[in-house]
Parts: C-alpha cells; structure tokens; sequence
C-alpha cells in the first residue's frame, strides 16, 4: 500500500528544514567558508608521504618540507621558474595535515586553484606528474575537481585535520 503525502507532513519538514538553517555554523566552518571564497580552489590533491630510512611515521616539520617542494615544483612548472622568483607568481592553496587514525598515516590534502592558462584536466594532469615525480611524495595519492566548498570543509575539520596556515595562500598570477 503506498502512503499518500499529505499537506501537515509537508508543512513539517519544511518547519524541521528551517530550524537547521538556521543554526549558527561553527568557527572552522566560517573559516573554511571564508578560505573558499578568497582562494577558490578548483582542484583538490591528497599527498602521502614516505616512511623515514627507520620505517617510522615522518614528523609535521618534514610534511612541511615535502609540500613546499611539491609547490615549488609546480609554481615553476605553470607559471616558469623566472616569473615565480621575479613577480611572486604562486598558485593560491589551502593545506591541512592528517595522521590517520592510528598516527600512521601521514598526508596532506591541498586545495589549489587552476591557473588561468590551463584548463581543470590539464592542471589535473601536471599535478599528477609533479606528485609522482616529488622525492618524499608516497605512492598513494589522489587529484580530484574540488566541485564545492564542502572538502574544503573536510579538510579544515579540527576532528580530523590540522590546518597548515603557512602553507595557505591566495594567487598571485598574471592577468590575461
């Protein structure tokens, strides 16, 4: 027997769908909101990172080192090695480090935009040659078209992220 929606339970899920709009969003959801909205990434990169010659977890300072190098080494290679040092060229970043849940599993995710001379596939691709090609960079990683701000969200989660903010910048680039 198929139930009939009548008007009262209607009526009800709209009253139950206003209540949660209206809930005040919390402090990391502001700043990813905000975060979103300055950098608008387009593309979204998980980066791994390689045990140390131990067989140990790397520490946050090493994470750091390595995603600089992975950002260096695609600043140059969009925007060219004399624009970036001359003019400051960089493409805009979000970056948060996690662990994992048991503390080993290091990797970062970034959210980077798209320059302007390249469209979303191709920057896709470039940064997959970067990140294969990264010493320190894991096997395991993933490039995605970061679509809305709800991964920015999941990267910014206290919970399960920290945020990296000397490793998140807006784009300087050329205007067209």
């Amino acid at each position: 027997m198929i139930r009939q929606v009548t008007k009262p339970i209607i009526h009800d899920i709209l009253r139950r769908n206003k209540s949660k709009s209206t809930r005040k969003p919390t402090e990391f959801e502001e700043m990813a909101d905000f975060l979103y909205k300055k950098i608008s990434p387009k593309v979204a990169i998980t980066l791994t990172f390689k045990k140390n010659m131990h067989g140990a977890s790397i520490g946050p300072n090493v994470m750091k080192q390595v995603c600089r190098l992975f950002l260096n080494r695609i600043n140059h290679k969009t925007y060219g090695r004399h624009a970036v040092r001359r003019k400051g060229f960089t493409l805009g970043v979000i970056t948060a480090f996690g662990r994992g849940p048991y503390d080993d599993h290091p990797h970062s995710h970034m959210a980077l935009t798209v320059p302007p001379k390249y469209s979303t596939a191709e920057f896709m691709r470039t940064a997959t040659q970067i990140a294969l090609s990264t010493r320190g960079v894991g096997r395991q990683f993933r490039v995605i078209e970061c679509r809305d701000w709800g991964w920015v969200r999941y990267d910014l989660d206290p919970t399960k992220h920290e945020w990296v903010p000397e490793l998140t910048h807006e784009a300087v680039c050329p205007i067209d």
